[in-house]
């Protein structure tokens, strides 16, 4: 990637500005509390959370209060010490446009951005100072930046998608995906994390002597099947480096003011991850490997583990997708460091979303980025349409079933799946809102749903070794409308876990070994549509074998209709026409 000089431009930057100061000038001998408009292109950046400290103390947190999205200054290399920081000819208000989970789920929807994204925004200029009416040409260019800083105002209308990263990045397609990443051990404001050593903190990140059992390396290697790797030649970790706790930081031609003993916010978080790059950059000379890694360009994690005093109000934060130069994380130590916040933290930079249940954003227990229970380092693996989205995992042979598999006289299939940790093929996706699983087929509306086994290993460091014993030798049901895409930022919903009574069952099979999915009306023109059962037959230490039955109404007719005579199971309830009451009513 070519570096992009601090000096370019620099004239017009003088001009922008004495223009925009011109404009303030003028505007302001009218009415000082007149607003300026200024347009702008920005980087989008998405962080989510891994709840709050609340939360994991003892309150659920329904939705998170954490997760924003940002407005930043696209980054460029510095020559001058080779650090990635925000172009110093942009003029872009650092600003948050959305808060909370809620906010950020729609905004994404509404304009399909992932972090990295760049938009095109106007902003007005509220000149609470007065200009300098002697033409003091740097006074008043303070003055603009002064109200760039404090007094912008977005028009949330005026936002527009410039320029879309589409390239396939974090999705396996064939080929191994090598992480890159610096782990930054910070203190700040005379307080100190709890590593102070960086071979402390290996013993998190690597399958090295005295590692935990869920240590990183494991992690990934053994829930990717190793198709994403976290290797300690292309990982360091870098500290303790001590920071600034106040001071200014520059996105760009604009300083903002952080204070790292009052507050944890975006200026504080923008300082941190510059801060140490820049001394890591100076350690690197002496160090051919740390340069290696702080020279890549793309996609290269960064992760700063906090100190628990910290005013950071959550577990974890991170930016969701990696598709510019660099994906954020950060870590409190207000708790002890569990590996499933590490291994949760780069999953957002994966671009996973939470996983949740009902209106628990992070209700799901089987996937480390829901309600992950404490593990004992231990390793979680993810759940099913989670390794589907990011191509860890794919259906069995057989396993992947549309509205053209089933017709009313064969509408019933057998399948063995296999536990998670067995294959990478161990799972059944039934989609019968789709004609076809071909791209460009007939659609309705309609849940996809993915089944899977899941068994808790008790080897040491295997897969789904810290799994939930509650879980174990268990079906589970999940609904995910997601596609196997970087932008993709759906969140998967577990719905049902069996095994074999289901947690979530239909009451009319009182040995609750069958679940039933809301019925969409069977729409005979276009073959879509109908309700799904999904009964278990048995489970086993390493399989489980289920009967996923079509419904194409939700009950077999009335007496005497041609759905009696046909003397088929429309209704999935284990009875043919001529066995079922709805026909034969007594």
């Amino acid at each position: 990637m070519a570096r992009n000089s601090y000096s370019s431009n620099l004239a017009l930057l003088c001009a922008g500005f004495a223009l925009l100061c011109a404009l303030c000038g003028a505007q302001a001998r009218k009415n000082n509390l007149q607003d300026s408009p200024i347009q702008v292109v920005a980087t989008v950046k998405i962080m989510r959370s891994y709840r709050s400290l609340k939360a994991i103390r003892g309150k659920r947190a329904f939705r998170s209060t954490h997760d924003t999205v940002e407005l930043h200054c696209p980054e460029v290399i510095d020559p001058t010490d080779g650090i990635w920081k925000p172009d110093p000819n942009c003029s872009v208000p650092l600003t948050r446009i959305a808060r909370g989970d809620d906010e950020v789920t729609a905004f994404q929807r509404r304009y399909n951005v992932i972090s990295g994204d760049k938009i095109a925004a106007t902003f007005d200029i509220r000149n609470r100072r007065k200009n300098d009416n002697n033409g003091d040409a740097r006074r008043s260019l303070r003055t603009a930046r002064e109200n760039l800083v404090t007094d912008a105002i977005l028009r949330p209308d005026s936002i527009q998608v410039v320029e879309r990263n589409n390239e396939p990045k974090e999705v396996y397609t064939g080929s191994p995906i090598q992480l890159r990443a610096v782990v930054y051990l910070v203190d700040f404001c005379g307080w100190k994390n709890p590593f102070r050593s960086a071979q402390a903190l290996r013993t998190y990140l690597f399958s090295e002597n005295g590692a935990v059992e869920g240590n990183m390396q494991n992690y990934y290697r053994t829930c990717s099947y190793g198709k994403t790797i976290w290797d300690p030649k292309y990982v360091a970790v870098v500290g303790p480096l001590q920071l600034d706790c106040k001071g200014t930081v520059a996105n760009g031609a604009l300083r903002y003011n952080f204070d790292a003993s009052k507050s944890c916010d975006t200026n504080e978080l923008m300082y941190w991850r510059i801060g140490a790059d820049t001394q890591a950059q100076k350690l690197a000379a002496s160090d051919p490997n740390l340069s290696s890694i702080l020279q890549w360009s793309q996609r290269r994690r960064v992760m700063m583990i906090l100190p628990p005093e910290t005013k950071c109000n959550f577990n974890g934060i991170a930016d969701a997708s990696c598709v510019g130069s660099i994906c954020r994380s950060f870590i409190n130590t207000k708790s002890p460091l569990d590996v499933n916040v590490l291994f949760h933290e780069l999953q957002h930079n994966h671009g996973l979303n939470h996983a949740g249940r009902n209106e628990l954003e992070y209700g799901d227990p089987t996937d480390p980025m829901g309600d992950s229970p404490a593990s004992g380092q231990k390793v979680h693996c993810h759940n099913a349409p989670y390794n589907w989205r990011i191509g860890w995992a794919r259906p069995i042979a057989g396993g992947l079933l549309t509205a053209a598999n089933f017709t009313p006289a064969a509408n019933r299939f057998v399948l063995t799946i296999p536990a998670s940790g067995t294959t990478d093929m161990n799972m059944v996706i039934v989609n019968m809102g789709s004609s076809s699983p071909q791209a460009g087929a007939s659609f309705i509306t309609y849940p996809k749903y993915f089944l899977s086994f899941r068994v808790r290993n008790v080897t040491f460091g295997g897969y789904d070794s810290g799994l939930s014993a509650a879980i174990n030798q268990a079906v589970v049901i999940h609904k995910y409308d997601g596609t196997m895409n970087d932008r993709d930022a759906s969140k998967s919903t577990l719905v049902a876990i069996g095994g074999p009574r289901f947690d979530s069952f239909d009451p009319a099979f009182p040995a609750r070994d069958v679940w039933t999915g809301p019925f969409t009306p069977f729409n005979s023109t276009s073959g879509l549509g109908g309700g799904l059962r999904v009964k278990v037959v048995s489970v086993g230490p390493s399989s489980a074998v289920v009967e996923v039955c079509r419904m194409y109404s939700q009950t077999e007719g009335k007496p005497g209709s041609a759905e009696c005579q046909a003397n088929l199971d429309r209704d999935c309830d284990g009875k043919m026409a001529s066995l079922d009451s709805d026909c034969n009513p007594k």
